[in-house]
């Protein structure tokens, strides 16, 4: 059985500080240097570093330690994202793994709490757009805000959105849950099973929609209000 490779990123990091042929060789040196980089190459002009390496094996913030070691500085730009739609720890994890998956992106950072995150990136090589798109990508959306009162406002007009699909969605949930659990004790020929799996059946859908409309983002998986269907047998 072949053995598989371990995953392999391109960066490119700005290097602040180089004036000459030296410097660039001295930091390519220093990257070469570091365990699971490889074929790294330094541009003066552009005053870039273009490097390949194994994230299992190093981080960028080995690779910042490494030039500043070196005696240069990795030029950075950062920038904080507030984010909706997220419900849990998770959600924040799949939102910083896909900003780390943006070439030009260092380091990013999301907290859950705060509803925040804060993405070192180079300006260079990454824009303000490619990040939006990157927390969209991952189910999410970047809330376009200005100031904490903006914010509040914000996180007001989400949280009623939610409630709203939440209230909507069991108003089809109570009639799907009662249908389920009292069907043994109806009088026989009340209401024909053909029939009450098929209403039980659009409950359900219309339930799940409402429910999804108003958790974006969330990662979705078995519904917990989803009554199970029981079957008479006589």
């Amino acid at each position: 059985m072949q053995k598989e490779s371990s995953p392999r990123r391109d960066a490119t990091v700005r290097i602040k500080g180089m004036h000459c042929a030296t410097c660039t060789d001295t930091v390519r040196e220093s990257l070469l240097g570091l365990k699971g980089v490889e074929e790294a190459r330094v541009n003066l002009a552009t005053e870039k570093a273009t490097f390949v390496y194994d994230p299992s094996r190093v981080s960028m913030k080995d690779v910042e330690n490494a030039v500043k070691e070196a005696g240069y500085e990795v030029a950075k730009d950062e920038i904080t994202l507030t984010i909706g739609g997220m419900h849990c720890a998770t959600c924040a994890i799949t939102i910083q793994d896909s900003l780390s998956e943006v070439p030009g992106v260092r380091d990013a950072r999301v907290n859950f709490a705060l509803g925040k995150a804060i993405v070192d990136y180079d300006t260079a090589v990454a824009t303000e757009a490619e990040l939006r798109k990157a927390v969209e990508d991952a189910g999410y959306k970047v809330l376009e805000v200005q100031g904490v009162m903006a914010e509040q406002l914000a996180r007001k007009k989400e949280l009623r959105e939610a409630y709203r699909a939440l209230m909507t969605a069991a108003l089809f949930t109570i009639p799907l849950a009662a249908i389920s659990m009292t069907y043994d004790l109806w009088p026989e020929g009340l209401l024909d099973m053909s029939v009450r799996n098929y209403i039980l059946l659009m409950l359900r859908h219309l339930s799940s929609s409402m429910r999804a409309s108003g958790t974006t983002g969330a990662p979705t998986g078995p519904s917990r209000t989803d009554a199970p269907t029981w079957t008479r047998s006589w």
